[in-house]
């Protein structure tokens, strides 16, 4: 029995590898992120992160998350059809095609599973193989995936955001937060025919029906992409973050009741897709409402980005706090604070109010440099446009 289950798991992992959409997440995770990175070249000169460092984030929460998945799967036995499996991959191809990670909340990947085979016509070899508890179950996981991504908003820090600029109408550049993760979680299941037999009357609980079953391992992903204008990030991500956790405790319970009452799983999945796509909508309706927080020429230096792992970083800014002083002298302006570190090389006390209002001093007596050098990105003119009107101005001269 033993060597049994072990193969199984073997076949199972397998199967992982041998899944095409396994090899189109690689290259959504890099697309994604290269065009990030392409972003931040042209405002900033330098990246403020690496390559799918999006995903490279998630990791450990996913392999804890993805362990416990395990447990609850295989220990009352949730068992899914290929068909429902392939529908799954499928619509998380289309939802993934254009590289947008808002689209790929559970919610809506298998939401829109559940829909569909609501949806299909009961002659359908796939209803055939679906039961309630299957149902249930989807409902379940959807749940159980709000959840997580709730916990990766919650864990989201300091300096876990990506920044950008705009350009206004009014021909001012502001700055805008970018929170941004892609966790890919390989799920196991049961699937119909194989060498592993139901276990008396209580395994697999959420079964398909009286017969063997396989162990089948298989990707699914969670993304998320909100843009943050009015407010600092950290907040924004806390709030979004108790948003979806709520949402997620609505699914689970009603997906539960679902057990003893089969209509309520199609509840909990409405719930799951409209509710999260509200709190998506709802918040991006409220910070466009409000200023920016990050805005050229407002006579404040406050802190846009850093670049990961920087001498900044290493000092212990973070992004969102204001650099009101340096060695005693109050700054105004980026042309000011470029101006008192270019002075002293870089080697300069900070006075920064936190974002929590609390002030303090940052000592710099080891890393020589400019902001660029130190790690520090501010809301200015893109150093692409700057570079460009250099140019010009020689071109002129010359």
């Amino acid at each position: 029995m033993e060597s049994t289950i072990l193969l199984e798991f073997i076949k199972g992992f397998g199967r992982f590898f041998l899944n095409p959409i396994v090899y189109w997440i690689i290259v959504l995770m890099i697309m994604s992120s290269y065009d990030r990175i392409k972003k931040e070249r042209y405002y900033f000169l330098f990246e403020t992160s690496r390559l799918a460092s999006e995903t490279k984030q998630t990791i450990r929460l996913t392999i804890i998350a993805s362990i416990l998945l395990a447990f609850l799967t295989l220990g009352i036995g949730v068992a899914l059809t290929y068909e429902i499996i392939i529908l799954l991959m499928g619509i998380t191809l289309i939802l993934s095609i254009t590289y947008r990670l808002s689209a790929l909340s559970a919610s809506y990947t298998l939401g829109l599973t559940y829909i569909i085979l609501q949806f299909l016509p009961e002659s359908s070899a796939m209803i055939q193989k679906t039961t309630s508890l299957t149902l249930s179950s989807l409902a379940l996981l959807i749940g159980l995936l709000l959840l997580l991504e709730s916990i990766m908003f919650l864990r989201m820090k300091g300096n876990d955001f990506y920044p950008s600029l705009v350009h206004s109408r009014r021909g001012r550049w502001y700055g805008l937060q970018h929170l941004k993760r892609l966790a890919i979680i390989p799920l196991i299941t049961l699937v119909p025919s194989g060498t592993l037999t139901p276990f008396g009357d209580f395994w697999p609980y959420f079964t398909i029906a009286d017969q063997s079953y396989s162990l089948f391992v298989f990707p699914v992903l969670i993304g998320f992409h909100h843009v943050v204008t009015g407010e600092l990030p950290q907040h924004a991500a806390r709030k979004l973050g108790q948003l979806i956790m709520s949402l997620a405790s609505l699914v689970i319970i009603f997906s539960l009741l679902s057990i003893q009452l089969p209509g309520l799983s199609f509840v909990a999945v409405i719930i799951a897709i409209s509710g999260r796509f509200l709190i998506h909508w709802q918040y991006y309706k409220k910070d466009v409402q409000r200023p920016p927080i990050f805005i050229e020429n407002d006579r404040t230096v406050k802190i846009l980005g850093l670049i990961h792992d920087s001498p900044a970083e290493k000092l212990g800014f973070f992004i969102g706090e204001t650099i009101q002083k340096v060695n005693g002298k109050r700054i105004t302006s980026v042309a000011q604070f470029d101006q008192l570190l270019k002075i002293n090389e870089g080697l300069v006390t900070f006075e920064v109010v936190g974002i929590d209002n609390k002030v303090r001093q940052i000592d710099n007596n080891r890393y020589v440099g400019d902001r660029l050098d130190l790690g520090i990105l501010l809301t200015a003119r893109p150093y692409s446009l700057q570079a460009s009107s250099a140019l010009r101005q020689a071109d002129d001269e010359s």
